[in-house]
């Protein structure tokens, strides 16, 4: 769950960038995520031939609440630090997506490559760089940018997350285990 809330801070707060370009440390307590219980399914299709899966997930309110506290120089240049609350507000999330599932050893997942469209977000920042000011600037910022940032980069979201994603689904999928398949062996 742990490795979820950091993925979730990160991909709802823009923050995602390989670890080469971040020196510091960062740490999240108290994560609570709320809205689930809404999500909707307008449409699912799984076509027999090709075992191909399209669907279309919606989450009409997420709500993210956390404490956080960092010390870092993001990108080798700009230094962030702070501690406080972070929390979240996204209206309409939908996730489009489309997979190929296989059924040879139980159930999973391949090629699932996704979607993610954001309607609003809203920031309420505490804490970043220790100043009230600078974290409500920072929260407007994030109000203004994140929704457009989604959808002007939705190649490199789906890059980014479609393997995070499958890699979870299938886990859930075998039971909490790998999501490699066994060795097989021919007669």
């Amino acid at each position: 769950m742990k490795r979820f809330a950091i993925l979730a801070v990160c991909v709802l707060f823009g923050l995602a960038a390989a670890e080469s370009e971040g020196i510091g440390n960062a740490s999240v307590a108290n994560f609570e995520l709320t809205g689930l219980q809404g999500f909707q399914v307008p449409y699912l299709h799984l076509a027999v031939v090709g075992m191909q899966l399209n669907f279309t997930f919606v989450l009409p309110s997420i709500n993210l609440f956390t404490d956080y506290k960092g010390d870092l120089l993001v990108a080798n240049l700009v230094p962030f630090y702070g501690a406080g609350k972070a929390n979240v507000h996204i209206l309409n999330a939908e996730i489009q997506g489309s997979a190929q599932t296989d059924l040879s050893n139980g159930i999973s997942l391949k090629n699932l490559r996704i979607q993610l469209y954001v309607e609003s977000a809203t920031f309420d920042i505490h804490g970043a760089l220790n100043n009230e000011d600078f974290s409500q600037i920072l929260s407007a910022l994030l109000n203004d940018l994140v929704p457009s940032f989604i959808d002007n980069h939705q190649q490199v979201i789906s890059d980014i997350l479609s393997p995070i994603i499958e890699g979870l689904i299938n886990a859930i999928l075998n039971g909490g285990g790998s999501s490699t398949p066994g060795p097989t062996t021919t007669p």
